[in-house]
């Protein structure tokens, strides 16, 4: 069960934060104003919740964004991989799995054919995503197993 429902905004705002493209503060502005009005907030905290809700929505946006722009694979991750179903030695999957390569921003090509793991190494990538960084992947399968570093020819 949920409190009343608080009052509209005032259409001259309304108006202000959907031209200034405050959508989540716009969604937020009546409950807020609401409890100010009801706890005597000071202006500054009624300005400091808003934009903050604000600042939070549009994080929440830019992630989404950036997961689906990366277009990982779903479902599959180290969690539930066997080092010894694929031809990529252990040491290489060990060494690639602890994602060091990304906080050096070198860049990472993983081909091979069906079951070697190339999808699980973008699965733990999208883990890194959660943290703000920025990659994107692709599988591509190849005849044969191959994992190049930056700067690296394939033979």
């Amino acid at each position: 069960m949920s409190g009343p429902t608080p009052p509209r905004l005032p259409p001259d705002l309304e108006l202000l934060l959907r031209h200034m493209h405050l959508p989540y503060m716009r969604r937020m502005a009546p409950e807020v104003l609401a409890t100010a009005r009801a706890q005597r907030w000071d202006p500054a905290e009624v300005l400091k919740v808003l934009l903050g809700e604000e600042v939070a929505g549009c994080e929440r946006s830019a992630l989404a964004t950036r997961r689906a722009q990366a277009a990982f694979p779903t479902g599959k991750t180290f969690s539930t991989w066997d080092t010894n179903l694929s031809s990529i030695p252990a040491p290489t999957q060990t060494a690639l799995g602890t994602l060091e390569w990304i906080g050096r921003h070198e860049n990472l090509v993983v081909c091979g054919p069906s079951g070697t793991g190339k999808t699980f190494f973008f699965g733990r990538a999208r883990s890194a995503r959660r943290r703000g960084r920025s990659q994107s992947g692709r599988a591509v399968p190849l005849a044969g197993p191959s994992v190049l570093g930056a700067g690296e020819r394939r033979r």
